[in-house]
């Protein structure tokens, strides 16, 4: 019985969205963000993405340089929603008292979407939001399942964190369970079924914006019964960051890691990298659905599609247990294609893309004035091969560092990284492979950082990631990128090695200290100042 009011609640608010009279005349594009939870470029490449990239990327724009501005689910998350930094909106980690859907976010940010601006600027727009949202959705109290942000006119939104089977979502307000059946609960295809059924109900009468968010390729990295036999011969790329220790890392990698890793977690690595490749076979097969939904309606021509994650992911390098939350290339670097009307096809682009440019990339496509306290930019006139002013050069990186502690363990918010292992206070994710390894944990309440990265995509250009930690011994890593992909050497205990490169790049922070682009700039010139490394 509360499975047929549930689906005749979703079918009711599809067709009041369709219904809905307008004054307009049709002449908005539609918009469709589909954004993947963990997957990273530096490792994955282009693996387990056909549709993908034959329906967007090649249709389309990749921008080969896209960045998050923090790497970490629900930080990321309200910030691509915003287009602003964490410490813009206050959202400092995954934690209900680090402000992930908490009461601050709702009650400021959250009305700063990009779907409360839609709404509120363009009400023609019929809106339509399916799968995870942020973190402690549905389980804070500012956010329980009745919560149906603002902006949205068809709702699906995941109870917590990803999961594939056993969860709960939001139908406008309604809480509905999912099981343990592939067919009818596996949530990546619950996530394309919902979405196909809302495209179905549109006509070029009006425009509509969807968000369309799967919980691949987040741990525990359910895949399809049908892909359990694809990628059996690949093993997690062995890059030379792979099982290494880490040479002047700050405080958590150089405490909490021991290199070379046992067998164990190198087996561990290979199966949790091919479970990653197969569960974003469903997020490919997803998209190939939506593309073949929209030309049977002849919507395609008129829609713009964005593909994009949230943050990257690591499994080994530095010897360091699979997760992200780190300030190396490996948890910043995403996948970004954009395609749609006017969009150059089949173009590589090598400018910074950020996360925070999502929003004010959608907006631009919806017409609609961007809002001066956005911190991020349009990409739009960019992926148009249209000339713009706005040169971005330098950008910032922030993380808050994580204490168990700050989760209730009566919730799925608690520290069961490793179920059965407390982590010490200060400390998250702490956990042994087996009793001859060293202990690992994942976050450290001094894991905090603010980088600035000098990204110049011109042939002489820079590519410095500068890092600043507030721990006790205010730790500065410092990395050629141009030179040193892999960011092996920290050139920040090593001057003599960086020489011109860090001298240029205190010259550039300098320069920048008041530039809204890098809020960041001054803390990292006090970081390195109080280290005395220039």
């Amino acid at each position: 019985m509360a499975e047929v009011a549930s689906q005749l609640v979703l079918r009711m608010v599809l067709l009041i969205a369709f219904v809905i009279p307008t004054a307009s005349s049709r002449k908005d594009a539609n918009i469709i963000l589909i954004l993947t939870d963990d997957q990273d470029t530096m490792l994955t490449g282009t693996l387990a993405q056909e549709n993908i990239i034959r329906h967007i990327a090649k249709e389309g724009v990749t921008f080969e340089n896209a960045f998050v501005t923090t790497p970490i689910c629900c930080p990321s998350r309200s910030s691509i929603l915003t287009g602003r930094y964490i410490s813009s909106i206050g959202v400092f980690n995954n934690s209900i008292s680090g402000n992930c859907a908490g009461e601050l976010f709702r009650d400021t940010s959250e009305n700063e979407t990009f779907a409360a601006y839609i709404k509120r600027h363009k009400p023609q727009y019929n809106t339509f939001y399916a799968g995870k949202y942020l973190n402690g959705y549905g389980l804070s109290p500012a956010m329980d399942v009745s919560h149906v942000p603002e902006g949205w006119d068809s709702w699906m939104g995941l109870v917590g964190n990803s999961r594939y089977y056993d969860y709960d979502v939001s139908l406008n307000g309604i809480r509905k369970h999912h099981g343990k059946e592939y067919e009818k609960d596996y949530f990546t295809d619950v996530i394309a079924n919902a979405s196909l059924q809302f495209i179905q109900s549109q006509t070029d009468a009006r425009p509509f914006m969807m968000t369309i968010s799967t919980p691949a390729v987040h741990s525990p990295f359910d895949f399809a019964p049908k892909y359990k036999d694809a990628f059996l011969d690949v093993k997690s790329p062995r890059v030379p960051s792979f099982n290494v220790k880490g040479k002047n890392k700050h405080w958590l990698v150089g405490n909490f890691t021991k290199a070379p890793m046992n067998d164990e977690y190198v087996k561990v690595s290979d199966i949790y990298y091919k479970h990653r490749l197969r569960a974003l076979l469903s997020v490919d097969e997803l998209v190939g659905r939506v593309v073949k939904q929209l030309e049977s309606q002849k919507l395609l021509d008129d829609t713009y599609l964005i593909f994009s994650s949230d943050n990257g992911y690591h499994m080994g390098e530095f010897a360091m247990y699979h997760d992200k939350r780190m300030p190396y290339d490996f948890d910043l670097r995403v996948p970004m294609y954009i395609k749609g009307p006017e969009i150059q096809k089949n173009v590589l682009i090598k400018e910074a893309a950020l996360s925070i440019d999502l929003m004010p990339t959608i907006l631009d496509m919806a017409g609609i004035a961007i809002p001066s306290n956005v911190d991020g930019k349009s990409l739009l006139a960019t992926s148009r091969n249209v000339n713009t002013e706005d040169d971005r050069q330098i950008f910032c990186v922030e993380y808050f560092g994580e204490d168990h502690t700050e989760y209730p363990q009566s919730t799925e918010f608690g520290d069961p990284f490793v179920p059965g292992v407390q982590s010490p206070p200060g400390l998250t994710g702490c956990s042994s492979l087996n009793t001859t390894d060293a202990t690992y944990c994942i976050d450290a309440i001094n894991n905090t950082y603010q980088c600035a990265r000098i990204y110049d995509s011109t042939m002489e250009g820079l590519d410095v990631k500068i890092c600043s930690f507030k721990d006790d011994q205010r730790f500065v890593e410092a990395y050629d990128l141009t030179r040193d992909k892999f960011e092996l050497k920290n050139l920040a205990k090593e001057p003599s090695v960086g020489g011109d490169t860090l001298t240029r790049t205190y010259k550039q922070l300098e320069m920048n200290v008041n530039n809204p682009q890098c809020p960041c700039c001054e803390a990292v010139l006090k970081g390195i100042k109080t280290t005395k490394i220039h």
